[in-house]
């Protein structure tokens, strides 16, 4: 695509628009999902309603050039006061969307097995964001 017919796709009306940027290693295939809108949607209810599964489920994410492809929210200090680490937003062709495993508002509790008890937002995306690249253990409570 080039950058003018980027920049007349940007400006066209859309209901919805999915950007993803950043630069892809040569070997890295790169294609779009097809899954449904809600699982592109962001957490934006006070995540204390939502009921999770007794059982911890841990997923392994490939972490590329662009991240894993999801967004924190809640932790110590939130708009909701005091609350877990939940996933505020899947990113449509990153590995957790391409998982199919990972929901918005499953609540993370860990990280490469680091604890995200008591931590802030900003900690627990920096710990996320730390990680080498390569395969990623997120273990979470689902949202049922």
């Amino acid at each position: 695509m080039t950058t003018s017919e980027a920049r007349a796709l940007m400006k066209s009306p859309a209901p919805m628009v999915s950007l993803v940027l950043g630069r892809l290693h040569s070997s890295e295939a790169f294609t779009f999902s097809s899954a449904p809108l809600e699982l592109f949607s962001t957490v934006s209810i006070d995540p204390d309603r939502f009921h999770y599964s007794p059982k911890a489920e841990e997923i392994v994410l490939t972490k590329g050039s662009l991240g894993v492809g999801l967004a924190l929210d809640g932790g110590r200090g939130s708009v909701y006061g005091d609350r877990p680490i939940v996933v505020k937003r899947i990113f449509e062709g990153g590995s957790a969307a391409k998982s199919g495993r990972i929901k918005v508002g499953d609540q993370v509790i860990a990280i490469d097995d680091v604890s995200t008890k008591g931590m802030s937002y900003l900690e627990a995306t920096k710990t996320l964001r730390s990680r080498p690249e390569g395969p990623v253990k997120i273990s979470i409570y689902s949202r049922v």
